[in-house]
């Protein structure tokens, strides 16, 4: 509660993300606290799926019910912290079997969507297909197949990029936002190291200052640069744009904190420069 209290009183912040808090009573206080805070709070089961092994887009069907039931207990926790919106990730990529993984997922995801009609919005946020998490949704063109297949019957679902992810993909920014643009209401800002070998290789969402990454200053400022000039950042409905940042093990949260702030703002006057 002491982190979440540290996000809510800071006006700096209007939005904070979440995940599953197994103690009733802790969920319970924190629900309380984003009501009284009024921010725009989002729910990740994208933990839940990764420590429970659930995969939504398997071949086997009882371990799809599996994973649909967590995630319509998910759907009703997210409820009851007063969240918006829930955001998960696919299952495996396997090179041999998308065509019908894809249509397991369209599937899943379609019933995630109709538990949470009129409740939430329901997002699947890309990931790496080859990297760390090889998850089938992944590149930013299978996962505009995923939205206009789900959206056919479901308005209430989204896409999730995350700028850290990007790399990962092997796309560059401008060409993952112009297919992705459409099925957006909201995206993560992060960084990553593609150096195989680093410590940090993979999806570890280092600080943005760390040694051989591939976000900084420029790249921030030119993704926030083409959300705000086709229109995704604008006053009038204003989307979430959240840091996903882990701290170093010896890194004081203060300090972190800060970096990103300034860093953010630094990328917004480049921004206002061009």
């Amino acid at each position: 509660m002491k982190c979440l209290r540290r996000i809510t009183d800071d006006p700096f912040y209007e939005a904070v993300e979440l995940t599953y808090i197994s103690d009733p009573g802790l969920r319970e206080e924190a629900g309380k606290m984003l009501k009284d805070s009024k921010m725009t709070t989002a729910y990740c089961a994208q933990p839940v799926i990764l420590q429970n092994g659930l995969n939504l887009n398997s071949p086997v069907r009882e371990e799809r019910k599996r994973a649909l039931l967590r995630m319509k207990e998910c759907i009703d926790e997210a409820c009851g912290l007063g969240a918006g919106s829930l955001s998960f990730l696919a299952g495996t990529f396997a090179e041999d079997a998308v065509e019908e993984a894809m249509e397991y997922l369209a599937e899943s995801a379609g019933e995630m969507c109709s538990y949470a009609k009129g409740r939430l919005q329901i997002e699947i946020e890309l990931f790496d297909y080859d990297v760390e998490k090889r998850s089938l949704i992944g590149p930013s063109e299978r996962a505009v197949r995923l939205a206009e297949a789900v959206r056919k019957e479901h308005d209430n679902f989204w896409l999730l990029p995350d700028l850290s992810h990007i790399p990962q993909q092997h796309e560059r920014i401008e060409e993952a936002l112009h297919n992705l643009l459409p099925y957006m209401r909201r995206t993560h800002i992060g960084n990553c190291v593609m150096e195989k070998g680093s410590p940090l290789y993979g999806d570890c969402h280092p600080p943005f200052s760390y040694p051989g990454s591939c976000i900084g200053k420029e790249e921030l400022s030119g993704y926030l640069g083409i959300l705000a000039h086709t229109g995704f950042l604008n006053e009038s409905d204003r989307p979430v744009v959240s840091f996903e940042i882990k701290p170093l093990s010896d890194a004081d949260i203060e300090d972190v904190l800060a970096e990103n702030k300034e860093l953010l703002l630094q990328a917004m006057e480049m921004l206002k420069r061009k």
